[in-house]
Parts: structure tokens; C-alpha cells; sequence
């Protein structure tokens, strides 16, 4: 078959759980951050450091919860100066990494973290949000020992082996991928878990074990997504009436799923019956226009039901809307090979 598809008021009195969320929803960063002016006067009215740390934290927690990063990140500098314990240095430390990651400030995060760290050099959870932190900078080699790591201490870790065979098939190294995916708990799977190690088994011609996979995950876990993956690896398998079978099933979950509508036009096409490929065409088409995939197929449609023309302004309008050089070349091809009919 030939398809084409992819935080006080002020802080200083008892806040209960309401009002601060009051404060969250109502408040705007303005407003709350005005009220950080009144901090410093607050803490002098504590009574001892005890009191001064709660309201600390409290501030902090508010304001990070907010979205107020800046203000979040004083109050916890605040209470590094009130020279805490070990173990609350850390949790500061880490508390300061996680806004810094939430404003994206990889660098600042990463060095908050390696902070902490340097307090537990043995804790995984700190290794976890640093290994996040590289993958999301792309140092992968480096996000890749800091995982190793978690399992030489950890060997049941499976946040570990999830990172190592994301890292390895983001590399298109499917086996190496698999070494990893394969002794993760089945407890741990999920839908992107599944479609990255069938896409490792049919890259590695492994298709009847992608199809099983696929297939056993759906068992428990049906959905749209899952049933759509299903029915493309058995389309690549030939199993056409199967696929079929599957693309439908994905859209009595979910009647927006293109991608399915799309291959239930292909499959019935092939088929003969033009109606029915135009008529999923037609439901591919109210949920996207602006693809040449839909183009190209309406094209193949007209022409094949005669209608020259058609298939000559749908054939331009894939040209038009091609994104990649390979679909706009196939879309000129097509266009070509209409003009050239009379």
C-alpha cells in the first residue's frame, strides 16, 4: 500500500489552606509580590528562629506554588542564611532547583541540585531531577552515566532504565534501547513506553513481537492512541483487514483521531470501495485541512473516480501545503502526472 502520514498577605500571622489559596487564585503576581516588603518586618516580629523558619517556608511554598519564582527563591535564600540543618539545606537547595527548572534556567537548576547533592551524595531522588535536568539541556552522554549511576546503586530502578532506553532510541539504537525498556516493571509501562519499544522491535524486523506488545498493553489499557499504533503495525505487517479492524476501534474512542481516518481512507481505497475511502477522508478533512496528506489522498480519489480537474487542484494544493522537501516532490509528481492526462 502507498500512504502518506505524524504565592501573603502579611505571611506573618497564621495563612490557613483556603486563604492561601484564595491568594493563588485571585491575587495577581503584582499584588503578591508587593507584599514581600513586609517580610522583613514580619520575621523581626518572630519570635524566635523557629517561628521565622515556619513563616519563611510558608512564603516560600506560596509563592512557588503562584509562580512568583523570584519572590519564592528570597524567601529560600532567606532561610539558607538562617543557617539550617543538613537535612533542611538540602530540601532548600532542591526547592530552589525546582523553580529555577520551572523557568526553565537549566544551568541555575542544575547547580542547585548538584548542591543538594554534595549534602546526600548517595540519594537517587536528586540524581533523577538532575539526569531530567541534563536531558532537558540535551547532554545526553552525561544524563546517560548520571542514570548509570542511579542503577549501580539501584538496580531495580526502573526511572533509570525508562531514561538510558529513551537516551539510547533517541539515538536509533534500538537494541541498546531494548536492553533496558525489557527490564522495566510492566506496572511502569504506558502509552509512549509501548509505541518506543514497538518502534525498536519493527526497526529491528522484530514486527510479530511489536504487534503482541502493542496488543497485550491494549488489553488493559485501551484507547485511542494504543488502537491506532496497533493498526500500523499491522499494516506493516500486510494484516490489512486487522488494521482495519483496529483504525475503527480508535475512533469509536476518540472521533477526532486523524491519523486513523486517514489510514481507514488508504485501506479502503486499496480496496475499491472510493466511497467509503471518501468518506473517512471527509472526517480527516473537519478535523484537519491544512495537511497534504489529505491533499494527496483526495487527489488519488478524484482521479480515480474520473474527475480530472479535482484531482489536478488537489494535487496543487498538496504541493502548496507540503512541509517536508520528500512530500512536496511526491505532491509535484502527482501534480505532473495529472497535467499530463487530457
Amino acid at each position: 500500500m502507498n500512504k502518506t502520514f505524524a504565592v501573603i498577605i502579611s505571611l506573618f500571622a497564621f495563612i490557613s489552606f483556603s486563604y492561601a489559596r484564595y491568594l493563588q487564585d485571585v491575587m495577581s503576581d503584582d499584588e503578591i509580590l508587593s507584599k514581600y516588603n513586609g517580610l522583613s518586618v514580619g520575621i523581626e516580629s518572630a519570635k524566635n528562629k523557629k517561628e521565622a523558619v515556619e513563616l519563611y517556608e510558608k512564603a516560600g511554598k506560596i509563592f512557588f506554588a503562584k509562580g512568583a519564582y523570584d519572590a519564592a527563591s528570597n524567601a529560600y535564600n532567606m532561610l539558607l542564611g538562617l543557617k539550617p540543618s543538613k537535612k533542611k539545606k538540602a530540601e532548600y537547595y532542591i526547592n530552589l532547583g525546582d523553580m529555577e527548572a520551572a523557568k526553565k534556567s537549566y544551568s541555575s537548576s542544575l547547580d542547585y541540585y548538584k548542591s543538594a547533592l554534595a549534602l546526600y551524595k548517595k540519594n537517587n531522588e536528586i540524581k533523577k531531577k538532575i539526569g531530567d535536568i541534563l536531558l532537558e539541556s540535551n547532554l545526553y552522554s552525561l544524563a546517560e552515566q548520571n542514570f548509570k549511576d542511579i542503577l549501580a546503586s539501584d538496580k531495580n530502578s526502573d526511572y533509570a532504565k525508562r531514561n538510558l532506553g529513551d537516551i539510547y532510541y533517541s539515538q536509533k539504537k534500538y537494541s541498546k534501547a531494548l536492553e533496558y525498556y525489557e527490564g522495566i516493571k510492566i506496572s511502569y509501562y504506558d502509552k509512549e513506553l509501548i509505541a518506543n519499544m514497538a518502534a525498536c522491535y519493527k526497526s529491528l524486523g522484530r514486527l510479530d513481537k511489536a504487534v503482541s506488545l502493542a496488543d497485550d498493553f491494549i488489553n488493559t489499557n485501551p484507547g485511542s492512541d494504543m488502537y491506532l499504533l496497533s493498526g500500523l503495525l499491522y499494516s506493516a505487517t500486510g494484516k490489512f483487514e486487522k488494521a482495519k479492524e483496529q483504525y475503527l476501534t480508535a475512533v469509536k474512542f476518540d472521533e477526532k483521531n486523524f491519523y486513523a481516518y486517514m489510514n481507514l481512507a488508504a485501506i479502503y481505497f486499496d480496496e475499491g470501495d472510493i466511497q467509503k475511502s471518501e468518506e473517512m477522508l471527509n472526517n480527516a478533512n473537519q478535523i484537519n485541512s491544512y495537511t497534504a496528506a489529505v491533499d494527496i489522498m483526495y487527489a488519488r480519489v478524484a482521479y480515480k473516480k474520473g474527475r480530472l480537474y479535482d484531482a489536478r487542484r488537489h494535487a496543487a494544493n498538496a504541493v502548496l501545503k507540503s512541509k517536508t522537501p520528500f512530500l512536496k516532490q511526491q505532491s509535484q509528481r502527482m501534480l505532473d502526472y495529472f497535467n499530463d492526462k487530457k
